[in-house]
This record gives structure tokens, sequence and C-alpha cells, in this order.
């Protein structure tokens, strides 16, 4: 328990690399590397080279915004929601979050924390739009996803479904070769677990031997699907 107060609740779970907060006044408050400046619901999880951070009004009343300060640094923003305004990503991440007529929707961004990578992302461009489906638990959904290449080098497209807790629960592969500065349409199905709740569905391309696994190298943008 990282703080348990009228004013935050908050918990971290080490093995999961995960801090969930929940922010009830609408003034700073902070719990481990998490600083809020109104009420809000915050999730922040690192899986290996990356940081997600999910984002909810508690209350679903607040027509403005919601600022939140992270007190780790990143190289460089992967994917963030329409409403999400990224300030500063060093020495601190900030963020302000437009929540007005979210209706307690949540809406996510994710940094790279890897040095290394910080100019390997921009190797792929990707764009996905869900179709003919519902984000309904169980269901199969089916995206069209256009990627173009910066380089021609093979790499591997996924489809995948990550949790409201920023873990990957279900995804799908395939192997692509795109000649420079040309693009290709894949159309993709993938089936949805139990629980979609808060979650996102997710493309983008990457190479080594298991998504965010030692050898693994993000080389594009990742486009978010939120459920609606």
């Amino acid at each position: 328990m990282l703080r348990n107060d009228e004013a935050v609740q908050a918990v971290r779970e080490t093995s999961e690399q995960l801090i969930g907060a929940n922010f009830w006044k609408n003034e700073k408050q902070t719990a481990g590397a998490l600083t809020a400046y109104q009420k809000a619901s915050v999730t922040m999880k690192h899986s290996g080279r990356t940081l997600d951070v999910s984002l909810a009004d508690p209350t679903m009343k607040n027509s403005g915004v919601i600022e939140l300060e992270i007190a780790e640094k990143a190289y460089g923003v992967i994917a963030a929601d329409e409403r999400v305004k990224v300030e500063q990503i060093k020495p601190t991440i900030r963020l302000k979050v437009d929540v007005n007529n979210a209706k307690g929707e949540s809406i996510h961004v994710k940094f790279n924390t890897d040095s290394k990578q910080s100019n390997q992302t921009d190797q792929f461009a990707v764009n996905s739009t869900i179709v003919e489906s519902e984000m309904d638990p169980n269901s199969t959904i089916t995206a069209n996803i256009d990627v173009e290449s910066k380089t021609g080098k093979k790499a591997v497209l996924t489809l995948a479904f990550y949790d409201w807790k920023g873990n990957i629960k279900e995804y799908v592969n395939e192997e692509i070769k795109i000649l420079p500065n040309n693009s290709n349409e894949y159309q993709m199905s993938l089936k949805l677990p139990d629980y979609v709740s808060g979650g996102t569905v997710r493309a983008f391309v990457w190479k080594g031997k298991q998504i965010e696994g030692k050898n693994y190298k993000l080389l594009s943008n990742v486009d978010v699907n939120p459920d609606k």
C-alpha cells in the first residue's frame, strides 16, 4: 500500500510493476511516482522498455482537464489518445488530459523509456480502424491496418488487446515486408477475452522473439483503439 487516506488510495503490485491510484481531492496529491492535481483514477505500468498510463475521471463531472505528473523520464511518446496533451517527458513526465464529456472513459498514453530505442519507432507508420465489429466480450473484431515502411526491412505486424492494467491478453501476428517508402493494407481479426472494459486494441510493428521481451524492438507508433 502506497497510501490510504481520505485524499488518496494507492497500491503497488511489484510483480506486475503496476501502480493504481485514486485521487479524491482537487488539489495536489502524491502517491509514489504519481502526482495529480484534480480528482483522478490512474493506472501506471512498466512493461520492459515502455510505460503505460491510463487515466479517468472517477466523478464523471470534470468539464475540464486532469493534470498529472510522473516522477520518471521518457524518451518519446509511442501512442496517445486524442485527449492527451504531453507537456514534457524530461526530467519528469507531465500530462494534461481533457476529460470533458469523457463519461469516466479510460484515456491512454504509452511512453518509450529506453534511450537506445528512441530513434527506431519511425521506421514504420501504422494506422488502424476497427470495422464491422463491436468490442464485446468474447467477440471477434476485424481491423484494417495501413502500414507505411520507411526502410523496407522485414518485421512483424501485431494486432493485440491490452487490458485496463496495460497487460497484453490476446494478439495475432503477421510477418510483413514492404518496399521502402511504400504502404500496404492488412486485414487482421482478433478474438477478445471475456473482460474488455477499459481495454484497448493496439496495432504496431516490431522485431524480436517476443513482444516486450528481452530482444523486443518497437519499430512504429502504437495505434490505439479504445473500448467505448
